[in-house]
């Protein structure tokens, strides 16, 4: 039989096992990309001093997004079509001047190499299949090339509504259609085509000259259904090759969904979550039950979480995994219980009466909610929400148009309210079925850019799991007594600090992302192997990857007379520190530590017989007090291990 403390231990086991399932339970959905490249003759400009061009580095970047895809994923696939060619991709392909140079399929090594050699600055593209380039004051097939990316989607046996399709548009021209009013609409109808189909479009612009890239001339219009929530201000273009790859990987990001739950906020009379919200908020007036069932549905996002690496046993010889089986056996007779014969119950009353629970009961009693979601209790204002409550690494959750339409909708209306009024809204979460509720706070996330108009900070909510009153310590400080004192630091000090934390430059970028150079390795050497050609790393002296933890000597070396005098302006030690002991030094100069012998080693070395003790080979047999006694009493160094003491005897005796 099982009792209370062990049930509670069962318990707590077992909200840890479905935590572990919850962080490994991610529904990834494959991703078919297809990377839509302008051919044309303004593509092969210079884009920059250093003789790269527009296309070469649209190239290179599609060049390296396969090269991630290749070790990333066995199930997303990746195309890369080129519009503006003078030949098309066969004769029997319906769209002119459109090249699909690799189709949608999971990359492979023969595809990777194909676009690497076009992405070399030596590439003459009259020489490519696809027979150079037409002219910029030609007509743009950019029609033609969207319905080509349409019929790869259709096209691909895989691509159902389980995978998110995705278009990314690659040009240094605003107004491909130079104006033409009358091939606007045609272009625009092939794009929202793709939109319908479940497919994004994303524009990956590059400055042009120094009018730079004005979205606002046509792509307005293709990239948004709502040209009124059009903001231009938030579409910036490129100007390098680093600009252009780093957008891309970002875009590539695989954005984990670890569950899709329901925010109720309030429920019908009658129904399941009713009668939950009821039980859980005992002080919720009779009036509310009247409201009318008011639901919508998000995604559930994690942002952080813990590698969970699974152990496996296997057998040494077969090296086949073990299946471990777990009897139960009486501690009186030794027998092998069955199920039926365990029992758990909880001691009550004065007497400690035993009160049976069955297997079935307790699993009833788990059962805290059947119906996984978000239920919201109440708000509270933020300044409320501390920042030591944040115990576990909090969950983000974004409306899911697909599960309810007028998601989005609700989900912003409760958003712009919690922001307006500064509140944050408390709810009961309950992650999967039978899992445990949890008490969260909804944190609405303002949306951040960059100065690229990049987004760094997606707008949302932060689910918040508030901890329980006995995961917060209580710190018990008697300031009376023990009076908590700071000494203000110099003047002088402080300003010199601005100086120097003024001086200090970082990448953004850098300081949120640290690769690590011996995994990155292990990524080159997987690479080269699916791609068949040489190691990379190796080729590249073994710098290919550099160790972002270390210091930039360059710029330390630029700061370092703000460092010295900072730390000129830091009060000076004035205690004297105490000088070192100097060790003792052999009597045979050798440096080693002097020990004196004890005197049972002394004796021991005067009563043995060290001629007969030679002769036998014992020598050996000996302590090493004993040995340095006798290398002491004949005037040999006592210096080093035991075998070098040996020898010393050995060779001495042998004199």
């Amino acid at each position: 039989t099982a009792n209370s403390e062990e049930i509670i231990m069962s318990w707590r086991q077992d909200e840890e096992e479905e935590e572990g399932d919850e962080e490994r339970e991610f529904t990834t959905r494959p991703e078919h990309t297809i990377l839509l490249i302008d051919a044309r003759e303004n593509m092969f400009e210079q884009m920059n001093d250093e003789g790269e061009t527009y296309f070469g580095a649209s190239l290179k970047t599609a060049f390296g997004f396969l090269k991630h895809k290749i070790i990333a994923s066995d199930k997303d696939m990746v195309g890369v079509i080129l519009f503006g060619t003078k030949n098309k991709t066969s004769t029997d392909a319906v769209s002119e001047n459109v090249f699909t140079l690799v189709p949608l399929e999971v990359p492979v090594a023969k595809s990777v190499s194909s676009v690497g050699a076009a992405a070399e600055e030596d590439f003459d593209p009259s020489s490519h299949p696809f027979g150079g380039s037409i002219a910029p004051s030609e007509t743009c097939p950019l029609k033609d090339a969207l319905f080509t990316c349409s019929q790869g989607f259709l096209g691909c046996a895989d691509s159902g509504k389980d995978s998110s399709k995705r278009i990314y548009l690659f040009t240094n021209d605003d107004d491909p259609l130079n104006g033409d009013k009358s091939e606007e609409d045609p272009v625009v109808q092939s794009a929202r085509d793709a939109l319908d189909m479940g497919a994004e479009l994303q524009l990956f612009q590059m400055k042009h000259g120094e009018a730079g890239f004005e979205v606002d001339k046509f792509y307005k219009r293709v990239l948004f259904h709502d040209e009124d929530e059009f903001d231009e201000s938030r579409v910036q273009a490129a100007a390098t090759f680093s600009q252009i790859e780093a957008r891309l990987l970002k875009k590539a990001h695989r954005k984990r969904t670890l569950a899709r739950l329901p925010v109720i906020i309030s429920a019908a009379p009658g129904t399941a979550e009713a009668s939950a919200s009821s039980s859980a908020s005992s002080s919720a007036s009779s009036s509310a039950s009247a409201l009318p069932s008011i639901a919508f549905h998000v995604q559930l996002l994690v942002t952080t979480s813990e590698t969970k690496i699974t152990k496996l046993k296997a057998d040494a010889e077969t090296n086949e995994l073990i299946k471990s089986r777990t009897k139960t056996l009486d501690a009186l007779t030794g027998e092998t219980l069955d199920e039926l014969d365990i029992k758990t119950y909880q001691e009550i009353g004065s007497h400690n009466e035993r009160a049976y629970i069955t297997k079935a009961e307790m699993k009833t009693i788990k059962a805290w909610d059947k119906n996984p979601g978000v239920t919201l209790l109440g708000f509270h204002d933020r300044s409320w929400l501390q920042p030591h409550y944040n115990v576990h690494s909090p969950y983000f959750i974004y409306p899911d148009e697909e599960a309810m339409q007028g998601s989005t909708v609700a989900f912003v209306a409760l958003y712009r309210s919690l922001l307006k009024k500064d509140k944050i809204a408390i709810a009961r979460f309950t992650p999967r079925n039978n899992s445990s509720p949890k008490l969260v706070a909804l944190m609405p996330q303002v949306e951040e850019f960059d100065a690229e108009g990049e987004q760094t900070q997606a707008p949302g909510f932060n689910v918040v799991v508030l901890p329980w009153a006995n995961d917060i310590r209580d710190v018990q400080l008697d300031v009376k007594t023990q009076p908590l004192t700071q000494t203000p630091p110099a003047e002088e000090a402080v300003t010199k600090a601005e100086i120097l934390v003024g001086t200090l430059t970082a990448d953004r970028a850098q300081t949120q992302s640290y690769h690590n150079p011996v995994l990155q390795k292990s990524y080159e050497q997987l690479q080269s192997m699916a791609l068949y050609s040489t190691n990379e790393w190796e080729a590249a002296g073994g710098d290919a990857v550099r160790d972002t933890l270390n210091p930039d000597k360059a710029m330390l070396g630029e700061i370092e007379p703000y460092i010295a005098d900072f730390f000129s302006a830091l009060p000076t030690e004035t205690t004297t520190p105490k000088a070192p002991k100097r060790k003792k030094v052999d009597d045979d100069g050798d440096g080693g530590t002097a020990k004196k012998a004890k005197s049972d080693d002394v004796g021991k070395s005067a009563a043995l017989n060290w001629t007969d003790l030679a002769a036998k080979g014992l020598i050996g047999k000996q302590t090493v007090g004993v040995l340095k006694a006798y290398c002491k009493e004949n005037g040999l160094g006592v210096s080093g291990k035991k075998g070098d003491l040996v020898e010393r005897v050995e060779e001495h005796l042998a004199s």
